[in-house]
């Protein structure tokens, strides 16, 4: 994917692009902006600090990351959508995406979250998955928007896929299709 500009609500111009190595230190600092209800809800438990490890996972850039990142015309960093390819199945990718407290509700993540499917697709990547917490209205949201199908992992988590390729219809739809096209 080339850079890209859009606009989010508010007319604001938002340009993404793919994460390079140069990027570390712009995504670590974007994290240490987000207030302790985006950081729970992105990693499921109060952060105080990011750990090494998962700076290191963060800011990485291999085949197994696929990371779009949105900057402001100062080329402040907005929020980031990511996809890390499972390692017992490569077409299974794990998605998270965070956004800014500033610029949440601003339609950003439902943006990032188009794009990286799109580039996913691409890379052979087949479907997106991950959890949300049954507490983060805007996560569930994007799951809503994004056609995901859903379930309660464990009390307060909701499982989450998102196929990327032809859409299907579930076997109990096309059962009930079936028996009313018989009577």
């Amino acid at each position: 994917m080339n850079e890209r500009t859009l606009r989010i609500r508010g007319g604001e111009r938002v340009t993404v692009r793919p994460m390079t190595n140069a990027d570390a230190g712009a995504v670590l600092a974007g994290f240490d902006h987000l207030s302790p209800a985006s950081l729970r809800h992105r990693f499921f438990s109060p952060v105080v600090r990011l750990t090494p490890g998962v700076a290191a996972d963060l800011t990485a850039v291999d085949d197994q990351h696929l990371v779009l990142l949105a900057f402001n015309a100062d080329g402040q960093l907005l929020g980031g959508a990511r996809a890390t390819r499972h390692r017992d199945d490569p077409s299974t990718a794990d998605v998270a995406v965070t956004v800014s407290d500033a610029h949440q509700r601003k339609g950003l993540g439902t943006k990032l979250l188009r794009l990286l499917r799109t580039e996913a697709k691409r890379a052979g990547i087949e479907r997106l998955a991950g959890h949300v917490l049954l507490d983060n209205a805007a996560g569930q949201a994007l799951l809503v928007a994004s056609h995901a199908a859903c379930w309660i992992d464990e009390p307060g988590v909701l499982g989450f896929e998102i196929p990327l390729g032809r859409r299907t219809v579930a076997p109990e739809i096309t059962a009930r299709r079936t028996l009313g096209l018989a009577s």
